[in-house]
């Protein structure tokens, strides 16, 4: 028997502290790693494909790890009615990271990324415009100019104008939005504008969320919080390998030899390992890399409780194997 692995951030455990920092207050996470499902596992906030958005490669070149839109209204990614917590949270500040690659050079061009909203009304949006340019639309409900006063904030201009027509560079961009305080732009790891907020805004955006919905390009690698990133948490997440890779992170699958067992698989409480081999420990961490887990194996068959974990994927690794891990779903 065989086992898929996605590692996706576990083993990178020189920048684990960083890693911590990042998993928290996550929540949703999409690898776009076959399929557009949200990653916690949940079942909740899962993307719909609209027409036929293209699986393609990512950043480092591992197939079926993002997706290529062709420009239009047609073929693209959809939340209809996204649950409360992607809704945009001003209230407890919030922020959303992507990678991007594409779009037109065209003067004028404005092309959407990630958008919330319908109709004529979208919100919040992630964009490209004017030589590809990115730029970030928040709405400030409460402003002194009206009820509905929207926040455009653009990525500094580039000596080399090539910077962003470039349409085969990939580009990490992050909103992070604090009440009370600012919302800022980050392109490639670089704050790029910084804006202040009105001290009174509303906590309510709307639906639907859509992602590539009239942008020529692929987006990959996507993460919600419900809180604002700090310059340490955008520099640990522009640096870590693709969210699906299995590459950078030596992962490989675990095959018949290797004669180890996990049940249940989906778990609600109990976990029961089987193995053959002689190990001494084992590390569960969750989708971001963050250690959750950690015991001993005295014996062949070793049970471990994962009653205390929220819903979502796990991966547990042995100790005399640390970059392979076995998938383990949490589903009480």
């Amino acid at each position: 028997m065989r086992y898929t692995l996605l590692f996706l951030l576990g083993c990178c455990f020189t920048i684990l502290n960083g890693v911590a920092q990042i998993t928290d207050n996550v929540q949703a996470f999409y690898s776009f790693y076959g399929n557009a499902d949200n990653g916690l596992g949940t079942g909740v906030d899962d993307f719909q494909l609209m027409g036929t958005p293209t699986p393609a490669s990512d950043r480092f070149g591992n197939v079926d790890c993002a997706y290529e839109f062709p420009g239009d209204n047609v073929n693209y990614l959809s939340i209809p009615s996204p649950s409360s917590n992607i809704d945009v949270n001003y209230m407890n500040g919030w922020s959303i990271s992507l990678w991007y690659q594409g779009g037109s050079s065209e003067i004028g061009d404005l092309e959407h990324i990630f958008t919330q909203g319908s109709g004529n009304f979208i919100c919040n949006q992630i964009s490209v415009y004017d030589l590809n340019k990115p730029v970030v639309e928040v709405f400030d409900f409460n402003t002194t100019t009206g009820p509905l006063d929207p926040l455009y904030i653009w990525a500094d201009d580039q000596p080399n104008l090539n910077y962003y027509m470039d349409s085969t560079v990939w580009h990490h961009v992050v909103i992070a939005v604090k009440p009370n305080d600012f919302i800022n732009l980050y392109v490639d790891n670089v704050l790029q504008s910084e804006s202040l907020i009105n001290q009174d805004v509303d906590d309510y955006c709307g639906s639907p969320i859509a992602v590539g919905k009239s942008f020529h390009g692929k987006v990959d690698d996507i993460v919600i919080y419900h809180k604002a990133l700090t310059n340490t948490d955008v520099d640990t997440l522009f640096n870590l390998p693709a969210f699906c890779s299995q590459s950078p992170l030596g992962v490989s699958d675990y095959d018949a030899q290797t004669a180890v067992e996990l049940y249940p698989n989906p778990v609600a409480n109990i976990l029961t390992l089987e193995s053959e081999g002689i190990y001494k420990g084992y590390t569960m961490t969750d989708i971001l890399g963050k250690v959750v887990l950690t015991g001993t194996i005295e014996q062949q068959e070793t049970q471990i409780n994962v009653n205390h974990l929220p819903n979502g994927i796990y991966y547990l690794a042995l100790d005399s194997e640390p970059n392979k891990a076995h998938k383990v779903v949490v589903l009480h």
